[in-house]
Parts: C-alpha cells; sequence; structure tokens
C-alpha cells in the first residue's frame, strides 16, 4: 500500500435517532483521521446526517430498507411480497444514484457499518471493491426483528464478503463467524484514553440511557427493580434519559403508577454529551437481554459511574462480576445491587473499570485495527 488516503464508503444505519452505532461509527472515523477519506451513506436526512456534517464528513443522502423486517409472523406474510417489491425497487435505484454520485471517484472499499443493511455488498461489488462487515448486533434475538428477505441470504453474504468484524467474542459466536477466515474480534472504541472522571460524592439517582428507548431495552426492568429496591422513599431518583414514542412513553408512566414510584421517575430526552450524568449517578443500568456490546456500559466504565448489568450478550462479555460492575440474573438481584451501591461507592470497583476501559476501548489503538483490516482485504483482493 501506498500513503496515500484510503477513499472508504461507509453504510449507516441510523437516520433520525442517533444510536451507538453512529457514534461508535464517529469514534472509528476520529481513530483513521489522516489514514482514511470517508463517505458516509445515510438513508434520510435527519439528526445522524447533521451530526456528521456538523463533524466536517462527506455524505450521501440515498433512500436504501434495511435488512431487517419488524412484526408478528402473520404481519410479515401479508407484508413480504408489498414490502419486497418497494425493497427491490429502492435497492435498484440506490445502487444507481451512488454509483452516479461516485462516477469518477476513486473508492477503495466499502464498510458497512451494521449487520442490519447489507445492501454495501451490493455497493461493493458494483463498484468492484472489497466489503468489510460490522456486526454489531445480535439481530432476530429479544424483539420481533426478521432478516430480510431471508436469513438463508443475509448468511450467505456474510459468509460471501472479505471481512467481518464482530464487536464481541459472544456476537461472533452467535452469527457462527468465530471460526470463519476473514472473521475480527475488534471491541469498539468509545473514548480517547484520557477522557475519563471520578466524581466520589454522588447524587441519588440511578440512571437508565439509550439512543432509542424500545421494548428491547427492557426498561421496565429498570423501573421494577427501582420499585423494589424501595429507595424511592430514601429519596432516590430513577431517570430515563432517551427518545421514545409517545405511546411507549404511556405504558411506562402507566407501569410506574401501578409500581407506586411515578413520583421519582424522569423522562429526558437523549442528549449526546452524557459525561456529567454518568459522574453524578449512583448507578448505571443496563437491562437488554441481548445487547451487542453496550456502548452506554463503556462510557460509564469511563466516567466513573457503577454499573449493574443484566448477565447476558455483551455485558457479560465487558463486565467482570463484583470486579468491574455487578451482573444480575433476576429484578430482584438487581434491586439488591441497587441497594448495594446506594449504601457504598464501590470505589476499588469503579477503578478497575476504568482502567478496564481505558485499556480496551479507547480510540488510540482502534484505529491501527481497523487499518490492518482494510489492508489485509485490500492485499487479498488484488
Amino acid at each position: 500500500m501506498d500513503d496515500r488516503k484510503l477513499k472508504v464508503l461507509y453504510v449507516c444505519n441510523d437516520d433520525t435517532v442517533l444510536g451507538g452505532a453512529s457514534l461508535s461509527l464517529g469514534n472509528l472515523l476520529q481513530s483513521l483521521a489522516g489514514a482514511v477519506d470517508p463517505v458516509i451513506l445515510l438513508r434520510s436526512h435527519g439528526l445522524v446526517e447533521d451530526w456528521f456534517a456538523e463533524r466536517g464528513y462527506e455524505t450521501l443522502v440515498i433512500p436504501f430498507f434495511r435488512a431487517t423486517f419488524h412484526g408478528s409472523g402473520f404481519s410479515c406474510a401479508l407484508r413480504y411480497i408489498p414490502h419486497y417489491l418497494s425493497w427491490t425497487r429502492t435497492r435498484r435505484s440506490c445502487i444507481r444514484e451512488v454509483m452516479r454520485r461516485l462516477s469518477g471517484k476513486r473508492v477503495d472499499l466499502v464498510h458497512s457499518n451494521s449487520g442490519a443493511v447489507d445492501i454495501g455488498f451490493d455497493l461493493a461489488r458494483a463498484l468492484g471493491v472489497p466489503h468489510v462487515w460490522h456486526h454489531r448486533e445480535y439481530l432476530g434475538l429479544g424483539i420481533r426483528t426478521r432478516l430480510f428477505p431471508s436469513r438463508k441470504r443475509w448468511i450467505g453474504r456474510i459468509r460471501s464478503t472479505e471481512a467481518n468484524i464482530a464487536i464481541t467474542p459472544g456476537v461472533a459466536r452467535y452469527l457462527q463467524i468465530d471460526s470463519l477466515p476473514g472473521t475480527f474480534c475488534i471491541p469498539d472504541a468509545v473514548r480517547p484514553a484520557n477522557d475519563t472522571v471520578f466524581v466520589r460524592e454522588k447524587e441519588p439517582f440511578f440512571l437508565f440511557i439509550a439512543g432509542k428507548i424500545y421494548p428491547g431495552k427492557h426498561p421496565e426492568t429498570a423501573l421494577e427493580a427501582f420499585a423494589q429496591s424501595q429507595l424511592a422513599s430514601e429519596g432516590y431518583r430513577m431517570r430515563m434519559v432517551g427518545s421514545l414514542t409517545p405511546g411507549y412513553r404511556a405504558e411506562l408512566d402507566s407501569l410506574s403508577r401501578r409500581l407506586g414510584i411515578s413520583q421519582s421517575v424522569d423522562f429526558i430526552p437523549f442528549v449526546d454529551d452524557v459525561k456529567a450524568s454518568f459522574a453524578q449517578a449512583t448507578a448505571f443500568l443496563m437491562c437488554s437481554e441481548f445487547e451487542g456490546m453496550g456502548r452506554v456500559t463503556i462510557e460509564a466504565m469511563f466516567y466513573g459511574c457503577p454499573v449493574i448489568a443484566r448477565n447476558s450478550g455483551g455485558s457479560a462479555d465487558i463486565l467482570e462480576s463484583r470486579r468491574t460492575g455487578f451482573l444480575f440474573d433476576s429484578i430482584g438481584e438487581c434491586a439488591a445491587y441497587m441497594r448495594r451501591v446506594a449504601g457504598a461507592l464501590p470505589e476499588e470497583m469503579i477503578l478497575a473499570a476504568q482502567r478496564e476501559a481505558v485499556s480496551r476501548y479507547s480510540e488510540e489503538n482502534y484505529g491501527e485495527k481497523i487499518l490492518q483490516v482494510y489492508h489485509k482485504v485490500l492485499k487479498e483482493w488484488k
């Protein structure tokens, strides 16, 4: 390889909600500054486009569908053919428009930023360049999500792509690519190594954060554990931070009233800068059952916030129970850990978690690992 910047087309899953995948892509691009000239393909205009544009990145906004289909089996069956026709037309149109917009420009490779989008595979073939596929999710687990048009087709594309990157060993095992040639397990970078803080005087609130709060994130677990802990009677609050639909907000409000904690629960719109919230919180609750990695878990570790997480998915890969965090298997166990951290700050655990976060999830070494993948596939492609 020569010393010129690589031109990489990134395919981004998010659009109107700034989720963990987009934020992680931002960390990736920051890590690769000086080595890569990126252009980011987005499905629609909105918050994510604005976020990347504010940071000086070139974006292409051209509609395409995700490789997922939501709903019950009956609902999906009824909608399959109409959705397939729209999916096919939109995909062909997107590929044509990308090719037109990039005509005359060199592109070295295509990097799909999520397992939930597979159009990057087609774009790489149309452009005659290799494809790198970043897998961040346990797709098909925990929520009613089906792979579209079929799981068989999706798996076939994974096995035909030039490189697959799994963000945790658990994701690689779930996708059955852990022993596949061209698979790399590279944890996401989350923060620069020096971006840490540890506030010892915590405020009396627990934190639940998600870019989008929906049933798959299990916010009801946080509310039920908070109620069982009985800490509301001692002045503690439960802060739910993230965007959510009015209908789902009403469901969670109703649950809070039934649990008798509605006066101690705050719903706060999602904000990009969560440093102060993590630094001041008594603890952070990660309740997702099948979280791919848990970016917010690692942010909490950077910012000196004890983590109480469900013992599954990425949380089980990231945390060592009672050394760098608390892993729970039941709502009652979660409530007990909440009372424990409210009673005494686990300072040794917080510092161990912070050291782990800096060592494994900082930006400084991340870019070099990604570049090694790029250089390998480009060398083999030639």
